[in-house]
């Protein structure tokens, strides 16, 4: 499986390439008021809103730095009504791609439910990243309001 690694801290984490609809550079977000710290804010991507998750922040590090290689990877959350919406993920030292063969994949031990299976690459160990995981129904409901909840302003189109 094709996958992106990325790091947090001194930890290498990867995305399985088939999750990621786009890889976008740092652009300005838009607050949240009220989010958990580990929300960046939300991306306006070709009209659409995308909340972006701080993946540092989230794992309990430092927030996510400005550096060239920082990225925001755009991924597709399902949501408990059957919608897909967009999620972004904000990360550092998106640089690498690798292969990663499906022998060197082992359980995780992790009890979050965004931590997937670990891959071996020579003395490394990733941990992949399952985006379906991050949010909790609390952020889920402040993010993704259901069409009957969302103010008509808040619809493409309406005055």
């Amino acid at each position: 499986m094709l996958a992106l690694l990325f790091a947090v801290g001194a930890d290498r984490y990867a995305l399985s390439a088939g999750e990621i609809v786009e890889i976008l550079p740092l652009v300005a977000l838009k607050r949240v008021p009220s989010a958990p710290p580990y929300l960046a804010g939300l991306l306006n991507y070709h009209g659409a809103l995308a909340p972006v998750v701080d993946l540092n922040r989230l794992i309990g590090e430092t927030p996510c730095r400005e550096w060239l290689s920082s990225r925001i990877l755009l991924t597709r959350h399902p949501l408990p009504d059957g919608r897909i919406e967009l999620l972004g993920l904000l990360v550092e030292q998106a640089t690498e791609t690798a292969h990663i063969a499906p022998e060197s994949l082992r359980s995780s031990t992790a009890a979050t439910p965004w931590l997937g299976q670990m891959a071996i690459r020579g003395k490394e160990l990733v941990q992949f990243v399952r985006p379906a995981g991050l949010l909790t129904d609390e952020a889920r409901a402040l993010l993704y309001p259901s069409e009957r909840e969302a103010p008509p302003h808040a619809h493409p189109g309406a005055g």
